[in-house]
């Protein structure tokens, strides 16, 4: 056991020795290359013919980029983060490496990280090699106009998200990163967003699906049809989110070779159109040949676009995803009223600032703050539908509390699984589905404090 550990501390103080001695010792040839100028000619991506990395070669076709195998536009904001990131890769020091000393696989244990950029008149080889364990910086080997160069090198971008100082200066997030970008598939490179080929502004957008009634937004007007129920309001901010997300969301993958008459079992339809007039048509369906899964076709694109499940949620969209579904305006100052079952009545106003504070206006000062702030919460908060009342299968008849603020009036009923407030004003009723314990409390002794 000794011995092996004093075998270890050997080996582990040889290679700090030979780092030292390399790569921050008296080496007098060492020189400091910034590689991002040797990758980028000072930036002028004009000069780049292809890119090959090892799944991926990517070729210049006058101004854009296009894979090799199946010569497919690449997505410019894609290439150009990965381009980004290779930019960010500086030279420390060039290694003076004596072949018969040395094994090559202490440096490059590996040969699997290679990429290039063919510039037309030269072309530039790169090999990344290994991480250094006591620091971010890696090994590449760098070949151009046939001489070949070991350097140490470094990622100098800006450490993303949360890390410790005490273990940045070994970490390794920006090395691996470096790795999964080399080792990126031709498919990771495609432009795959069904709309980038809509030309807006967009002034609609009607959704048809078989979960909800079809329905249309006027982006211009920013209402909807069917109309807003009631007093409520239109989500504006929803309704161009929603067109945000048709414009830049992405398919996991694309076919090229398919048709119309395979697409079997359409689920939705999308129809944006355009302040020219002209109507861009997505149909969603869930069956492609004998394929189980999301197919999408766009009209005036060529391609077939998978989906996976979770981006078809907003295929499925509700006409009331875009309303303000809050039954309640609460205002600081205002006298809120409860009337229960029993008759009793408890009047409350609403003082303070976030952290609000009830303030009772007529009955016992004992009130409970816990109960009154899960109420205006409730009252403030969304509620899940709306309906008209007449709608639906409901009796109305399990009336537990009414709440009243000015001129508006809201009666509680409980119907199954459901907790309904209905206003009285202009009879919209507001639907909560509830379990067994109910958000808010509907007896007088639920707003007292009982200690």
């Amino acid at each position: 056991m000794k011995r092996n550990i004093f075998l270890f501390l050997s080996l582990a103080g040889l290679l700090t020795f030979t780092y030292f001695f390399e790569e921050v010792g008296g080496i007098k040839e060492r020189e400091a290359i910034r590689v991002s100028k040797a990758l980028f000619q000072d930036g002028d991506l004009g000069e780049i013919n292809s890119i090959t990395f090892p799944s991926a070669k990517l070729i210049r076709k006058g101004k854009i980029f296009y894979t090799s195998e199946k010569n497919l536009p690449v997505d410019p904001e894609k290439l150009q983060k990965v381009l980004d990131v290779l930019a960010n890769i500086q030279s420390l020091s060039i290694l003076k490496v004596d072949p018969a000393k040395v094994k090559r696989s202490h440096f490059f244990p590996s040969e699997t990280y290679k990429f290039s950029f063919d510039l037309g008149n030269t072309k530039i080889s790169y090999l990344l090699g290994k991480k250094l364990d006591y620091s971010q910086d890696f090994y590449m080997e760098v070949i151009s106009g046939g001489e070949k160069r070991i350097i140490v090198a470094r990622d100098t971008s800006v450490t993303m998200g949360i890390y410790d100082p005490k273990k940045i200066k070994w970490d390794a997030g920006k090395f691996e990163r470096l790795k999964n970008i080399i080792l990126l598939s031709e498919d990771a490179y495609y432009n795959l967003r069904p709309l980038k080929n809509f030309k807006g502004p967009a002034v609609s957008i009607k959704v048809e699906n078989k979960r909800n009634r079809s329905f249309s937004l006027d982006l211009k007007k920013m209402n909807s049809t069917p109309m807003v129920l009631g007093r409520l309001k239109y989500d504006e901010l929803a309704i161009t989110n929603y067109l945000n997300w048709l414009k830049s969301f992405e398919s996991e993958t694309i076919h090229l070779k398919w048709k119309a008459a395979d697409l079997k079992q359409q689920v939705a339809r999308i129809e944006l159109t355009s302040k020219s007039g002209d109507s861009t048509v997505l149909l969603l369906f869930s069956q492609w040949k004998k394929k189980k899964g999301y197919f999408l076709s766009v009209s005036g694109d060529k391609n077939l676009f998978q989906l996976s499940p979770r981006k078809i949620k907003k295929f499925y969209a509700n006409v009331q995803d875009f309303w303000f579904k809050r039954p309640l305006p609460i205002k600081k100052g205002k006298e809120i009223e409860l009337l229960f079952k029993d008759g009793k009545k408890i009047s409350f106003k609403i003082v303070g600032g976030n952290r609000f504070k009830v303030v009772p206006t007529r009955g016992s000062k004992n009130l409970s703050q816990k109960s009154f702030h899960k109420l205006v919460t409730f009252l403030i908060g969304q509620a899940e539908r709306v309906s008209k009342k007449g709608d639906g299968p409901y009796t109305f008849l399990n009336n537990l509390l009414s709440i009243s603020l000015d001129d508006l009036t809201f009666t509680v009923y409980q119907e199954k699984d459901e907790l309904l407030l209905v206003s009285e004003k202009d009879q919209t009723v507001f639907h909560y589905k509830v379990g067994r314990n109910f958000p808010i409390g509907v007896k007088t002794s639920d707003y007292f404090n009982h200690e």
